[in-house]
């Protein structure tokens, strides 16, 4: 049992639950993603359409064209691939999944108004992959939402609120697409900015804070391999711990894996399926 190749949500699902990991990718077991997940995929679809065409146009795309897209990108996602609903959830499916399909268009309209017209893309959704020597034969792989053409990196991303001030600097993604870059391109980039798309009960808007905008170094990058390193050594030995106990993560409304976890409890699972023992 080996890796092969690792990518940022990789390794940080690894970091949160490695036993998450090995249902997921070992086994192959894919669990569809919740109404949020599909939310931002929807934001991304009508992004990415305004992205391609501007780096010719220079232009964005009218704001109807976008949200078109982003709407047809969420009903497809879900189509497609499923959607993930606790028990509790799965009464209220059609209101749920229709409020998600209202929250995209709501989410891709503040993308539009106050995200898009401060962005030059050079570059949209480019696969890169590295081999780097320490890891010996794993490649890293990445896909970056857009590159600048001054040379920054920007991932757009949807929350349900504003991100904390330590969130960029904890964050796996931008130590692994600076290195990307850097080996792409010869050069550094100049930042890494998170585009934090926030809608609340009450507004959509963007994230306006410097905070969002990191840097990385080889410091980070050297953290980051002995993280890739750990994380082969366990694979090798098959060792897939749970995530620790009492982990925000280690619940039915965040882990599609929880009720057929064999580090749960059969009385826990019992209670949150909603049957008990005859």
């Amino acid at each position: 049992m080996s890796l092969d190749i690792v990518s940022p949500s990789q390794v940080a699902t690894f970091s949160r639950c490695p036993e998450q990991w090995r249902r997921r990718y070992l086994e192959n077991e894919k669990i569809p993603p919740g109404i949020a997940a599909h939310v931002g995929g929807g934001v991304h679809a009508g992004a990415e359409i305004n992205h391609v065409q501007k780096i010719d146009s220079g232009v964005d795309l009218p704001e109807g064209d976008v949200l078109d897209a982003a709407r047809d990108g969420y009903v497809q996602r879900v189509e497609r691939v499923g959607v993930y609903l606790t028990r509790e959830e799965r009464s209220a499916a059609e209101r749920l999944l229709g409020e998600g399909q209202d929250r995209t268009v709501r989410l891709a309209r503040a993308y539009c108004r106050e995200v898009a017209p401060r962005l030059q893309p050079a570059t949209v959704e480019q696969h890169l992959v590295i081999d780097p020597s320490e890891l010996d034969g794993i490649a890293v792989q990445g896909y970056l939402d857009l590159t600048t053409t001054d040379d920054r990196i920007v991932d757009i991303k949807t929350s349900a609120k504003a991100w904390s001030p330590s969130r960029p600097d904890e964050e796996i993604q931008p130590t692994v697409y600076w290195r990307l870059y850097e080996a792409t391109t010869g050069r550094a980039p100049r930042s890494f900015r998170y585009e934090v798309i926030v809608g609340t009960k009450k507004r959509e808007y963007r994230q306006d804070d410097d905070f969002l905008t990191t840097t990385r170094d080889d410091s980070d990058w050297q953290a980051f391999l002995r993280r890739v390193q750990t994380m082969a050594r366990m694979v090798r030995a098959g060792a897939f711990p749970p995530a620790p106990t009492g982990s925000w993560q280690c619940n039915p409304k965040w882990c599609g894996y929880y009720t057929t976890c064999p580090y749960q409890s059969r009385r826990v699972i019992m209670d949150i399926m909603g049957t008990q023992e005859g």
